[in-house]
């Protein structure tokens, strides 16, 4: 029955919006549309205002803005020793609203190309980079956390020199030292060098690439005896710290002390010099005394 009703509805539309003549003489070209059928015209008049309002171009993205001397990227480098002070170093990038790009780095290796920020453990080197203090790391021995030993000053020297093998002995058993030493060039292992000078190492000790391996190979060996910077201990998620302890000393030795310094070159943008502003005094500088303040 429907389909029989278009021609019908299809016929009413039509002559709905068909110009009617006036009932009387009009002049030529005139058209009378009766006012019940008016509002056919406006519904068509208002379809196309509305369809030609939709199609309105949609804006060009705005063109990105080039960096400018405060917002120039930071590009930082540090040693794996000072690898926790990322945290501080991003904390206060994004404080600063600067973007950030973080090199980790042995720190004899010199840094890398277009670095404006290096983090650095011990005296400032020598050159026209200039140097702000942000704290200070000190290497510290560690065991197994399940270790009792006490071991003094003077039998760490020796356990490093390979003059002291074996454990403290309990009763009539003594003991064999696992000795993990860091890698040679290595911040750490400069601190060794400071403390013991040009004497010799113990040959057969092991060697740790990095504190993350060294954190490893201590936590999985109750007769291992190791050297990690502080910093690493006092870090929050460090993998396997929980697992070790520093070895308790009365007065440990000066020479495992060193500044954390930031060194800027000559020509650094004001973005960082506003970032190590951030570790002296800002946020930034609340991580850092977590890690490398006084105890």
């Amino acid at each position: 029955m429907f389909p029989r009703a278009i021609p019908q509805i299809r016929a009413w539309f039509v002559g709905a919006l068909a110009p009617q003549p006036f009932p009387f003489a009009l002049p030529a070209g005139v058209w009378y549309i009766p006012p019940m059928r008016l509002k056919w015209y406006w519904f068509v008049f208002l379809a196309a205002a509305l369809a030609a309002c939709s199609g309105t171009a949609t804006p060009a993205p705005a063109a990105t803005p080039a960096p400018t001397a405060t917002t120039a990227p930071v590009v930082a480098a540090l040693p794996p020793s000072l690898a926790p002070a990322e945290a501080a170093l991003r904390a206060c990038a994004w404080k600063v609203g600067v973007p950030l790009a973080v090199w980790v780095t042995p720190q004899a290796q010199g840094a890398p190309p277009a670095t404006n920020l290096r983090l650095w453990w011990g005296e400032p080197p020598a050159g026209a980079w200039q140097a702000y203090r942000l704290g200070t790391e000190q290497l510290t021995p560690i065991v197994q956390r399940e270790n009792a030993a006490r071991l003094t000053e003077t039998d760490l020297r020796r356990v490093v020199m390979g003059q002291m093998l074996t454990w403290p002995a309990e009763g009539d058993r003594a003991v064999p030292l696992a000795l993990w030493l860091p890698l040679p060039g290595s911040t750490a292992n400069a601190r060794l060098d400071a403390w013991l000078g040009v004497n010799l190492r113990r040959s057969d000790a092991s060697l740790a690439p990095s504190p993350q391996d060294m954190l490893a190979s201590v936590a999985s060996d109750q007769a291992a005896l190791g050297f990690v910077p502080r910093g690493w201990l006092r870090a929050a998620g460090v993998e396997n710290a929980a697992e070790v302890k520093a070895l308790p000393l009365e007065q440990p030795p000066q020479a495992w002390q060193a500044p954390v310094l930031a060194l800027l070159p000559p020509d650094a943008p004001p973005s960082v010099v506003s970032l190590v502003g951030c570790l002296q005094q800002g946020e930034g500088h609340e991580m850092l005394q977590t890690l490398y303040g006084a105890p």
